[in-house]
């Protein structure tokens, strides 16, 4: 996708009432093996798409790439919600290249007020080594949990409601997860 980044996103709702982020700009889908994508292999992609400071250090670099080039931007685009920040502000392609992407590989302060597993994955996420990074089925697995744990203790309606948008967020990715295997079928 390469395309994440806050002001490339729009926010709306879904026929249900479900928040839904769109407007992914110039986004391609990835190639699959037998209905499932392919999180080892790499392509040859168009290089340094996407914005600074979102980039994936292999897509600005014109390194062949795959989906974990999200994961990268997708950690960045949280720690911007949390720290209510832009990361790298200031940086010009140079900095960004020689800081972040080459030589020390700096990364945003993780000081910031978030729950901890929440920082643990953003870490995950901005590792150098794509393949080191986790994938978007871990990071909402971590995010999920923590809302639990954040919810716990309060009052019954607050709980009834996280437990009803945790549950809706859990059949929109299985609906998600249909509609594409009923799609490659009816390509095929």
């Amino acid at each position: 996708m390469t395309h994440i980044a806050s002001f490339y996103l729009l926010v709306g709702f879904d026929i249900r009432g479900d928040v839904k982020l769109f407007d992914f700009g110039l986004c391609k889908e990835m190639p699959t093996m037998s209905g499932k994508s392919n999180t080892k292999a790499v392509y040859k992609l168009t290089i340094k798409t996407g914005s600074i400071p979102y980039m994936a250090p292999e897509c600005m670099l014109g390194e062949k790439y795959n989906q974990n080039v999200d994961v990268f931007s997708f950690g960045m685009l949280l720690w911007e919600i949390f720290a209510l920040k832009i990361p790298f502000k200031g940086f010009n392609r140079y900095d960004f290249i020689h800081k972040v992407c080459k030589g020390p590989q700096i990364r945003p302060d993780t000081g910031i007020k978030c729950p901890s597993l929440t920082k643990s994955i953003l870490k995950e996420c901005w590792e150098h080594d794509a393949k080191k990074r986790p994938d978007f089925e871990r990071i909402a697995t971590v995010i999920r949990g923590e809302m639990n744990d954040m919810t716990e203790g309060l009052n019954e309606s607050v709980n009834n409601r996280t437990s009803h948008l945790l549950n809706r967020s859990k059949n929109s990715m299985h609906a998600r997860q249909g509609l594409d295997k009923s799609t490659r079928t009816t390509r095929a």
